[in-house]
């Protein structure tokens, strides 16, 4: 048990990283920012590839 909590603490802490470090990316969002920073949180780089593409 205490390595899952361990898990979701560093896949939280990385994908807060990704927040950060893509903001104006993640506020091009066509969903929203509320959308684009839950998306990011939940699935991360899979996300903000497709938004990548999505915003070019």
């Amino acid at each position: 048990m205490d390595y899952f909590i361990l898990a979701f603490a560093v896949l939280f802490f990385v994908h807060f990283i990704e927040c950060i470090l893509y903001r104006k990316l993640i506020m091009q969002s066509p969903r929203g920012k509320l959308f684009g920073f839950a998306m990011t949180m939940l699935i991360g780089v899979v996300y903000l590839r497709r938004l990548k593409k999505l915003v070019n």
